[in-house]
């Protein structure tokens, strides 16, 4: 029961061979998830904030303040600057503004990719849109 030396010596060509080509695959598979990641968050985010601007939106007494607090609102909801660099451009909808009618709010941002730029991941705007309904009990004229 002895141990069996082999003359043959290892010089590690595999483990080499491994690195160069393991490596690589490793790096831009964590880019591609990291970017992924990214567009998927930015997405929701997006969609949230336009979500909340709208309801926001329909909750004010009059167009004007209705396009100040969506505005406010979507400013409020996307300062992560990874995700929506430069800010969020918000457009209100807010011609059918009255008790009964609607208030359409769309929302876009584009994510920072200074990170990634090397990787050649492709710029994005993501876009969201939504629509809510002004109380149709609501009276116009209080304040």
């Amino acid at each position: 029961m002895g141990v069996t030396v082999s003359d043959r010596s290892d010089r590690g060509e595999a483990n080499a061979l491994g690195l160069v080509l393991i490596a690589p695959l490793a790096i831009a598979l964590a880019i591609v998830v990291l970017w992924t990641g990214r567009k998927v968050d930015t997405d929701a985010q997006v969609q949230a904030a336009s979500s909340a601007a709208a309801q926001s939106a329909a909750h004010q007494r009059d167009a004007s303040s209705a396009v100040r607090a969506a505005q406010a609102t979507a400013d409020a909801m996307l300062v992560d600057v990874v995700a929506c660099a430069g800010g969020p451009s918000v457009s209100i909808a807010a011609a059918n503004f009255r008790p009964g009618g609607d208030v359409t709010v769309a929302v876009s941002c584009s994510p920072a990719r200074a990170d990634l730029a090397l990787s050649g991941a492709p710029s994005a705007t993501f876009r969201a849109s939504s629509t809510a309904s002004i109380d149709v009990y609501r009276s116009a004229g209080l304040p």
